[in-house]
């Protein structure tokens, strides 16, 4: 089934709201947002980790803007049935900037899994957009 854009943005404000709590915001443009917040990833290897509800075959594209450009952000992304990947990797961050596109296996609730590989720590925003 095919929802439209006024459908989705109103899913994913409601999935928000319950699963990602305060400080996740869905905007209202031609891009949905299915998660959009802000973490304090610790110093020394420290991680926080985000949900959000995505559906079979949806392509999504995760980012992560750290607020130091020394960061480097990276995401462990975690299926319903728990399977991981590293997405994005560490390996493809440039001055504190990440993002990644997948496409998600099957419906349930995703975690994200974020952390610093520099073991800086600091503030990521963090995004998971519908589309590409």
């Amino acid at each position: 089934m095919k929802l439209s854009p006024r459908v989705q943005r109103t899913l994913a404000a409601t999935v928000c709201a319950v699963l990602c709590g305060p400080g996740c915001r869905v905007f209202e443009t031609d891009r949905l947002f299915l998660l959009n917040s802000n973490v304090d990833i610790p110093a020394g290897g420290g991680t926080r980790e985000l949900m959000f509800h995505g559906l079979a075959n949806q392509l999504v594209t995760i980012s992560l803007a750290a607020s130091k450009t020394s960061m480097i952000p990276q995401a462990t992304l975690v299926t319903p049935d728990a399977t991981q990947s590293a997405v994005p990797p560490a390996s493809s961050s440039v001055d504190g900037f990440n993002s990644a596109s997948v496409t998600l296996p099957r419906d349930g609730t995703y975690r994200l899994v974020i952390s610093d590989a520099s073991g800086q720590g600091g503030q990521v925003t963090v995004r998971v957009e519908l589309g590409a």
